[in-house]
């Protein structure tokens, strides 16, 4: 019998408003990176001045945006036209799998014959980055047809995922595959990653998996199934746990508390807390009154002497006052305090001394990140054991005897 080609299964593209979308925001991002890399030259040209200089630094910011955003934007066009493929013949499943790191196609085939079974379920799907068909409004995502073909491959079995955004292109495989007797079976099991090897056997341990036998509509068979496994689950619920039961779930909730405390360490920002936000308009304050001072005469405008340091004191305070260290700290000391030193003197008079201060500030803030780096981990050993100690405890495992003089374990 001749092969021929029955269904082709292609990822969709984006959604044309999408991709409009998606390259005008690109486009914008490298016209600001390149304002901000040629922007200082400009500066130093019409204005050249020992603070004009100092924007020189903003050039390497200004590359480092237009380069990330100019590969994200070659990254969505290749996205858009490598697109995974299967193919359908009578006889056979090709295929055609594109690697988004090595941006080399994996090709191979499947013969109907060496599949041993067939699993249908749903993944997750993001509707809102392609194609829609009825051009109707879609959630962001949703559960969308797939088919695990599990098949024998050499000595062991490997699973080939089909995914489909319509459930008559599935209906239409499985009228070609599903009738060569071969065991269909229904899974609620949401497979991530479609390239694992375990995944065969992770289908076949899903204790929940039902075999049935098409009839014409894997849709209309597979909502029954999701309601009496709802079901099931909700009976589930309602019984009484037993003792046993009652302590993993407590086990199981303190370790999901444990997680979150994980997660919210890892925020810079979370980790300031109140105290650590007030060293600002404190600073701020304290600039002010150097800057009175300057006008006064007491000190000297041009001085570095008092601005080093404001800086230095008030970066360790910051340090020593936040919840819990990370190094995201090491910018936002800089860049709120940049920020707060551009409201000190808004005058042009450069022969000002509030203007000279300011000035100097404003140079000092910009080279402080250099300063912050000793900074912070000077404190970083000064707050070792206070961090330490108040590290986030794991949950104890159940069951488990712990003497008193054991150590507590503390997280990485």
């Amino acid at each position: 019998m001749s092969s021929y080609v029955i269904h082709e299964q292609k990822e969709p593209q984006m959604k044309p408003l999408n991709w409009v979308v998606n390259f005008e925001l690109c486009l914008l991002g490298m016209l600001l990176g390149i304002a901000v890399a040629i922007g200082p030259l400009a500066f130093v040209f019409l204005w050249p001045s020992i603070w004009t200089m100092l924007s020189l630094l903003a050039i390497p910011l200004g590359v480092l945006v237009f380069v990330k955003i100019l590969k994200h934007l070659r990254e969505l066009i290749w996205m858009n036209n490598h697109r995974n493929q299967h193919v359908l013949y009578d006889d056979r499943v090709e295929y055609q799998l594109w690697n988004h790191n090595s941006k080399v196609p994996v090709e191979g085939s499947v013969r109907i014959a060496d599949i041993r079974e067939i699993y249908y379920g749903r993944y997750v799907f993001y509707y809102s980055q392609t194609h829609n068909r009825n051009q109707q409004s879609n959630p962001n995502v949703v559960l969308m047809p797939v088919l695990f073909l599990v098949y024998k491959h050499g000595l062991e079995d490997r699973a080939l995922a089909v995914p489909f955004t319509d459930v008559m292109d599935a209906n239409r495989w499985l009228e070609v595959i599903g009738g060569r007797d071969i065991p269909l079976m229904l899974s609620a099991l949401l497979v991530h990653d479609f390239y694992d090897e375990s995944v065969p056997q992770l289908l076949r341990e899903d204790e929940d998996a039902a075999r049935v036998q098409f009839e014409g509509n894997i849709d209309r068979q597979y909502r029954p199934f999701l309601d009496q496994l709802i079901e099931e689950a909700e009976q589930e619920e309602q019984r009484e746990l037993t003792d046993e039961e009652l302590d993993e779930l407590e086990l199981e909730m303190k370790r999901q508390e444990y997680e979150q405390q994980l997660k919210r360490r890892r925020s810079p920002f979370r980790g300031v807390g109140l105290p650590g936000w007030l060293v600002f308009p404190l600073q701020f304050g304290v600039a002010h009154w150097l800057m009175n001072l300057a006008v006064a005469g007491t000190i000297d405008p041009s001085g570095i002497i008092f601005p080093a340091l404001l800086l230095i004191v008030f970066n360790t305070i910051f340090l020593l006052l936040v919840k819990w260290m990370h190094w995201g700290q090491m910018l936002i000391y800089p860049v709120l305090t940049f920020l707060s030193f551009v409201f000190l003197d808004l005058s042009d008079v450069e022969t000002s001394p509030a203007y000279q201060v300011s000035s100097v500030l404003l140079a000092m803030s910009l080279m402080s990140p250099i300063m912050g780096i000793i900074i912070f981990f000077g404190v970083k050993v000064m707050r070792k054991n206070r961090d330490q100690n108040n590290l986030p405890q794991a949950p104890a495992i159940h069951n488990k005897t712990v003497n008193s003089e054991d150590k507590p374990y503390i997280a990485p």
